[in-house]
C-alpha cells in the first residue's frame, strides 16, 4: 500500500522511510490466526522490533486502518519515545 510514490517526499527531504508487512500480510509468514491469535500489542511490539533492527532511535509513526491502530496505540504506552 505505501508505495514508491507515497513515500518519496519525505525521502527527498532527507527521511528515511521504513515500510514492512503486518504478520500474515504481505511477505510475511503466515500462520494459524485461530491457533496462534495475535493482539494489538503483539503488533505493536513487531513495529518496536522493526525500528530496533534498523537502530532508530526515535520515529514518526503514519499508518492507515490497522498501521494507524499500532501506531496510536505505541503513542499510548511509549509518550515519549521507546
Amino acid at each position: 500500500m505505501w508505495n514508491n510514490g507515497i513515500v518519496r517526499r519525505p525521502v527527498d527531504r532527507g527521511r528515511r522511510v521504513i515500510r514492512y508487512d503486518h504478520r500474515d500480510t504481505g511477505r510475511s509468514s503466515t500462520v494459524d490466526f485461530a491457533a496462534h491469535p495475535r493482539t494489538v500489542a503483539d503488533m505493536a511490539s513487531d513495529a518496536l522490533a522493526v525500528l530496533d533492527a534498523f537502530g532508530a532511535g526515535q520515529a514518526h509513526l503514519v499508518g492507515a486502518s490497522l498501521g494507524g491502530v499500532i501506531a496510536q496505540r505505541l503513542a499510548v504506552t511509549h509518550p515519549h519515545g521507546y
